[in-house]
């Protein structure tokens, strides 16, 4: 398993920038935020575990597309009937982010140790 570069391309940024209004789009759309704090996790996951050491960039990136997603459709007048007029609650998508990309880091970090160990071995 190779580490991976200190710096990820701009393709990642870019990537997680697109994860995360896919994400917030799923949050305006379906009634569920279950949806969406599914594919934050995941796609925070996925992240994570291709660039472990840029962790907390990627919770932010998709998670704080969420609110801003909310923040123009509550500008442009769209409300979601079934769920609560309560701007602020969207900024919890922030934590099934933390918790997706960090267990990636975890898993990551732990699987490259395994390896070592079983190469010294």
């Amino acid at each position: 398993m190779t580490t991976p570069p200190r710096t990820p391309p701009a393709s990642a940024y870019n990537t997680a920038i697109v994860l995360g209004i896919a994400a917030a789009a799923a949050d305006l759309v379906f009634a569920r935020p279950e949806i969406a704090s599914a594919l934050i996790v995941i796609f925070a996951f996925l992240l994570g575990l291709a660039y472990p050491r840029h962790a907390w960039q990627w919770a932010l990136l998709i998670g704080i597309c969420v609110p801003f997603a909310t923040l123009i459709a509550r500008a442009a007048g769209y409300a979601n009937p079934t769920r609560p007029d309560n701007f602020f609650v969207s900024y919890l998508a922030l934590v099934p982010g933390f918790i997706g990309a960090y267990s990636a880091a975890a898993l990551r970090k732990f699987a490259v140790r395994k390896e070592m160990n079983d190469h010294q071995e």
